[in-house]
């Protein structure tokens, strides 16, 4: 079974478009850091190898690790100063959040509730498209909702 920091690293790898040499290059990693994390032979990775890989994959080390180890998910924190751009865009990742909880039956608190759709709406004004990154959104709504 894949280890959930396994599973993350192979999505924040191909999001920002790396290679695993790439992104050992990048973070200044010995040639085998980022493989053996893959390969399930480095399971507890140093907090400066986890620095050094959120600097490059563009995310937090609380992102790499958010969930792992722990029975109930910590709250998010939603930005209230976000400003809308596309509302069709916003109003489609609620939809997607809506549906997957329905079909996964699944609940959620109104704060990860808001929560998935900032995440989801920023990722995908970010990419300047007119519709939501449907992989991102599932890869995140399951991460959060199970």
């Amino acid at each position: 079974m894949e280890h959930q920091l396994q599973t993350k690293l192979r999505f924040l790898l191909e999001k920002n478009s790396l290679s695993v040499a790439e992104a050992e290059r990048q973070a200044g990693l010995k040639t085998s850091a980022i493989r053996n994390i893959l390969n399930g032979q480095s399971r507890n990775p140093s907090a400066q190898t986890l620095q050094k890989l959120s600097h490059v994959l563009d995310c937090s080390i609380y992102d790499l690790l958010d969930n792992i180890g722990e029975e109930k998910p910590v709250p998010h924190q939603v930005s209230c100063d976000l400003e809308i751009e596309n509302f069709d865009l916003l109003a489609q990742s609620v939809n997607i959040i809506c549906k997957m909880a329905n079909d996964l039956g699944k609940t959620t608190s109104i704060n990860n509730f808001f929560y998935l759709a900032e995440q989801i709406y920023k990722y995908s004004i970010s990419s300047d498209s007119k519709t939501i990154d449907r992989n991102f959104a599932k890869w995140i709504i399951n991460e959060k909702l199970s």
